[in-house]
Formats: structure tokens, sequence, C-alpha cells
């Protein structure tokens, strides 16, 4: 993991934000999804998990919208993992069964040998 220094960070965060802004004036709802996927990673970082978990359930929620089924299990994937660190396995266990049930519905290899915990 990169740790990045806080006025990287700020800067970095408020690129981003400003991207998402004039993106979303456009309506590309698909590039506003990944700027969400851009701003967890970059948050995943600088160690801020709240802001992290936040910003993928908004790509995830972004790709739903656009019905990017691919897209959308990968964003769920990373909900799940940033979910279990934050201690919501409840959460966590739903975002990966729901995921395994996209990567087995649109025939993606990534469900393979895949079995949901519990």
């Amino acid at each position: 993991r990169v740790h990045v220094r806080q006025e990287e960070y700020d800067l970095a965060v408020q690129c981003l934000l400003d991207a998402q802004a004039a993106v979303q004036e456009g309506g590309d709802k698909s590039r506003l999804a990944e700027l969400s996927g851009q701003l967890a990673d970059l948050h995943v970082d600088a160690d801020d998990t709240t802001y992290a978990l936040w910003s993928a359930q908004e790509q995830r929620d972004m790709y739903k919208e656009t019905g990017e089924r691919g897209k959308e299990a990968h964003a769920m994937l990373k909900v799940a993992s940033l979910a279990a660190c934050h201690g919501n396995l409840k959460l966590s266990r739903r975002m990966a069964n729901e995921a395994c049930e996209i990567f087995r519905s649109t025939g993606d290899s990534a469900s393979e040998g895949w079995a949901p915990p519990g």
C-alpha cells in the first residue's frame, strides 16, 4: 500500500470530485462510476476506509443504473472487501454473493471455483 501525504491526498480528492462534477453535468454515468472507483482506490491508499466504502458503493450503484453488469459485479467485490475491512460482514457477504450471481449469469469466469461463504 502506498501512503500519500495529506496535501497530495487532498489535492487528488479535489481533482476527482471536480472531474465527477464536470462529468455529471454531461450525464455520462459510466464515466462517473469509473471516477467513483478511482476515489475509492485513493481513499484506500490513504487508509480512509469509510470514504473508500462509500465511494465503492456509489460506483456499484451507478453501474447498476447503467446496466453494466460485469462492472457492477466487480464494484460489488470492491464493496465486499472494504465492508469486511470495516467489520460489516453481513454487507460483505451479501455483495460477494450478489457479485457471484452476476458473474454466473453473464458467464464471467471470475465466478469459477468460488463458493459463497458460510
